[in-house]
């Protein structure tokens, strides 16, 4: 069998070839891992289905879970999962927004209008500049630009249309 119809049948039982950067860290955790003559593909099927090995007592070693770069990896893992998941509300987010600003309001100056008045009361209200941008992000009316309000976005804006 050659190596294209390798591939092909390991496509149809259901893999996926995919190409991967490996941190240096990541990297490190594999080489350690893999056993003699396996290769860098069974080993890192091998990690994420975290099989087990055993030791020369026979005891069953979680191997890869007692690593600490595996821990470390793990972590990280899991934070760019939630960056990713904050990302994509944030996007969801933003096109809701938008969608909702030209339906409510149509056009550009109505916006600012609309902004005008929610800033405006706020600061009669004794709002600080960050105190306003913090509100106008939870009550999802987002800047001119389609990002989220900082205290230096509220000044500008404060300075432009307002003074």
């Amino acid at each position: 069998m050659n190596k294209k119809q390798w591939r092909q049948q390991r496509r149809e039982e259901g893999w996926k070839d995919t190409l991967i950067w490996l941190s240096p860290a990541s990297l490190s955790v594999i080489e350690e891992r893999k056993e003699k003559a396996e290769s860098l593909s069974n080993c890192i099927n091998r990690i994420i289905q975290g099989d087990t090995k055993t030791n020369i007592n026979g005891n069953s070693l979680g191997y890869i879970e007692q690593s600490q770069s595996y821990i470390s990896l793990k972590q990280e893992i899991e934070e760019l999962r939630e960056r990713v998941h904050k990302l994509e509300n944030r996007l969801t987010s933003q096109n809701d927004t938008a969608n909702n600003i030209t339906k409510e309001v149509g056009y550009i100056d109505d916006y600012i209008t609309k902004l005008k008045g929610r800033i405006t009361q706020l600061r009669e209200e004794g709002l600080s500049f960050s105190e306003i941008a913090k509100r106008l992000n939870e009550e999802n009316l987002w800047s001119l630009t389609n990002k989220e309000w900082s205290k230096s976005a509220v000044n500008r804006f404060f300075n432009r249309h307002l003074k």
